[in-house]
């Protein structure tokens, strides 16, 4: 029996990563029933909860704990308000000095954040060394580690880089062949993050891209390799439609909140919210729909929704979902919507599958890579830090949806076809080098 092993940002707050993962081992068990599963997750005990209803879980899942700071007491020692209270008088007296030069200042600033998460990394490698030789043992019993898919490219999250370094480096070691699956790439925005990234492509047997615009980044970097673009395989998934009601579904990431968000900044947040209540108090008083929040990362998006229903006047017209929902259940629920609102990637795909026209509020390029790839550009409103949205411009599009949602129903059958049909690629790679 071949033992595959997946490697991911997989945990069950997260229900985007959670229906990529679904996706990818249903796709993979359909065409070999003959092959056994190791996941890499932060979350384990829940995923494994997730998954237990599936009839194939229990012979051919494994479930193991990927990352050994995620539920250590000494991440604390990382974080920025630690950093302040340990900060000595002589610190804060260069600081102030140094703030008189703004060149000289900036440049010891990001020397700073440099040296500290160089620190960061040599600590995790150095301090859980005994973890990270039970991780070799699960890779080195491996025919194939999968790294994939997601948005895992990236440095956003300033820990995220060392990790895939760590698991390909180990791959290459334990001489178990790696490929990269579906990756979704960028922001890559540090020196530490580029280096991390190149080294792990060029360890990658095989690269596929979840968009193109995805592969037109790793090339820019100068990866010397055949990069594949495929899909992202969330879009295969399935669950039952409902009849349409006269409602409109919202799902809102928490742009720039602290609660969330890894360089926060509570004035855009705040903005943010006020802007989208704006929207939605316009709408309500213009049209006769209701309104449903729902989370596609719980509970963090559920307290955005909070936020917003705050600032609507309408309250009676709204309601929230106030439970976590499985990816089939959010595609089930989407399908029952006239028009989704939606700043989260995977909201807009749940809404893609259920053929639900969108409006797409693009808070990262991935946003406008995945309706680009459908055709979709024309309902795509790009959201910066000044959070410049046009409310007349942004209910516009509404109107044209709602005004032409059968044309955009058929443009959304056509693109998600042809989006699965490139997600096969995917697959077709693990099996040709698992011969």
């Amino acid at each position: 029996m071949k033992k595959i092993g997946i490697f991911g940002s997989y945990n069950y707050k997260s229900i985007g990563d959670t229906a990529i993962l679904e996706s990818m081992v249903s796709d993979l068990i359909e065409r070999d029933k003959n092959i056994s599963i190791v996941i890499f997750t932060s979350d384990p005990e829940n995923l494994k909860k997730y998954f237990s209803e599936y009839k194939y879980a229990v012979l051919k899942l494994n479930f193991v704990n990927s990352l050994p700071i995620v539920y250590s007491t000494e991440k604390k020692v990382f974080s920025r308000e630690s950093n302040k209270s340990n900060a000595t008088k002589i610190r804060i007296r260069l600081k102030n000095k140094l703030k008189g030069n703004k060149l000289i200042y900036r440049s010891f600033k990001k020397l700073k954040n440099f040296s500290e998460k160089i620190y960061f990394d040599i600590f995790v490698i150095l301090r859980y060394i005994t973890f990270w030789k039970r991780i070799a043992c699960e890779i080195k019993n491996l025919n194939l580690l999968i790294i994939g898919g997601g948005n895992l490219l990236m440095d956003m999250f300033y820990r995220w880089p060392i990790y895939l370094f760590i698991y390909s480096f180990i791959a290459k070691l334990c001489k178990t062949t790696m490929i990269l699956y579906a990756v979704g790439v960028g922001p890559i925005n540090t020196f530490r993050g580029k280096v991390y990234i190149k080294m792990c492509c060029r360890i990658a047997k095989s690269v596929t891209t979840r968009d193109y615009d995805s592969k037109l980044i790793l090339e820019k970097m100068g990866i010397g390799k055949e990069l594949i673009s495929a899909a992202d395989p969330a879009i295969c998934l399935n669950a039952g439609i409902k009849k349409r009601t006269k409602k409109i579904g919202i799902s809102f990431v928490p742009y720039f909140d602290s609660r969330y968000w890894p360089n926060p900044d509570e004035i855009v947040y705040k903005e943010y919210v006020k802007v989208m209540g704006n929207i939605i108090n316009k709408f309500l008083s213009i049209y006769k729909y209701d309104i449903v929040f729902f989370a596609s990362n719980f509970p963090r998006d559920f307290k955005t929704s909070i936020d917003v229903y705050e600032k609507i006047f309408f309250k009676d017209r709204v309601s929230i979902v106030e439970k976590q929902l499985k990816a089939r259940e959010i595609i089930s629920l989407v399908s029952s919507f006239e028009l989704l609102i939606s700043s989260r990637l995977h909201s807009i795909i749940f809404s893609a599958i259920a053929k639900t026209p969108f409006i797409a509020i693009a808070y990262q390029p991935k946003v406008n890579s995945f309706c680009k790839a459908l055709s979709m550009e024309d309902y795509v409103i790009d959201l910066d830090k000044n959070v410049n949205i046009n409310v007349n411009e942004f209910l516009n599009k509404v109107l044209y949806v709602l005004n032409n949602k059968k044309s955009i129903e058929l443009k959304l059958d056509q693109g998600v076809r042809e989006l699965r049909k490139l997600n096969n690629l995917n697959s077709d790679i693990v099996f040709s080098v698992l011969k």
